[in-house]
């Protein structure tokens, strides 16, 4: 699979505006197809979570496969890195670029020295928390939000 990661900066306007159009095209997503309204945020919205992003702790990064396919955020905490906001574009969703990402994500970890790799999901999205089980992730804890209840899950990396 030729993939391609860059990351988003606010050096870079263009990247910011394909992961806002990636987060707001997943949201609307869900919600039609799961009934999940967790990321079905306004367009405006969805450009503050981008940016809150960027100015915060971590990176955001875009995937390209020759047009920009997802993006995922991470941050590493001590011997942890934690990921978040892992979206694909719905027009190539079940194409293996989510795999491909938790491969990336798994690799980075590794190669920062971290014992662990970290995640919440919301905790009505089977789908989401299938497809985390299937990779190895288990259930460790649950955060609850104004609006929302999220399974803590981790990854041990054994390295």
């Amino acid at each position: 699979m030729n993939i391609e990661m860059k990351k988003v900066s606010i050096a870079h306007p263009i990247r910011m505006i394909y992961t806002v159009q990636i987060l707001y095209k997943c949201g609307k997503d869900m919600a039609k197809k799961y009934g999940l309204h967790h990321w079905d945020n306004s367009y405006i919205k969805t450009f503050a979570i981008v940016l809150l992003g960027i100015f915060g702790r971590g990176n955001t990064y875009l995937v390209y496969k020759d047009v920009p396919v997802a993006t995922f955020r991470v941050n590493q905490t001590q011997d942890e890195f934690h990921f978040g906001k892992l979206a694909t574009h719905p027009e190539y969703s079940s194409k293996g670029i989510g795999s491909w990402c938790m491969d990336y994500i798994e690799r980075m970890a590794k190669e920062q020295c971290c014992s662990a790799v970290t995640l919440e999901v919301y905790d009505k999205s089977n789908h989401a928390k299938d497809f985390y089980t299937h990779r190895g992730y288990v259930l460790c804890g649950e955060v609850k939000t104004r609006k929302y209840t999220e399974f803590k899950m981790r990854k041990d990396l054994n390295i």
